[in-house]
């Protein structure tokens, strides 16, 4: 919820109806598969302040939103899809494999209007990655925890485990 009670959802469909807003930054289901989407209904349950899908044309599952203080959306999830889409000069503007052997995760953050993405960014290497959960902080800064089976996930200097000790 934002601080106007709000409330964003965000999943998964396979729907090529799933209701979308005039205007907002993805109108169709490009994939065959499961697509992600991003719907914010007002403090009263009684219209839609905007609805997208979020997706390339193969599966994207969404699986963690956080809103800011901005009413910013910012979503986690995971894809199969080298054309999922993200934004020039992020930190991974592509998959480090072939994400239909390894689905590969991402963090994006749409704009208060839901027309627009601010970033979006695959986040892995070249193993599974299946990012669960986002959080915010007061700052903007996203921190988003789940799995991986990739043994070169990027990791900051200094982080408490250095590599990947699953067998």
């Amino acid at each position: 919820m934002d601080g106007s009670g709000n409330a964003y959802v965000a999943g998964f469909t396979y729907s090529t109806d799933f209701p979308t807003t005039k205007g907002a930054f993805q109108t169709t289901n490009k994939s065959a598969g499961s697509t992600g989407f991003i719907t914010a209904i007002n403090s009263t349950g009684t219209a839609l302040l905007y609805s997208t899908y979020l997706g390339g044309t193969v599966l994207s599952q969404i699986t963690g939103i956080a809103v800011d203080t901005s009413d910013d959306a910012y979503v986690s999830g995971y894809t199969s899809d080298i054309s999922f889409p993200t934004t020039p000069g992020t930190w991974q503007t592509g998959p480090k494999s072939d994400p239909l052997q390894s689905p590969t995760g991402f963090v994006t953050k749409l704009n208060p209007a839901g027309a627009g993405l601010v970033y979006s960014t695959y986040l892995g290497g070249t193993g599974q990655d299946d990012p669960a959960a986002i959080a915010v902080d007061a700052t903007g800064n996203a921190y988003v925890a789940g799995s991986t089976e990739s043994s070169n996930f990027p990791i900051t200097a200094g982080a408490f485990q250095q590599s990947n000790k699953a067998g």
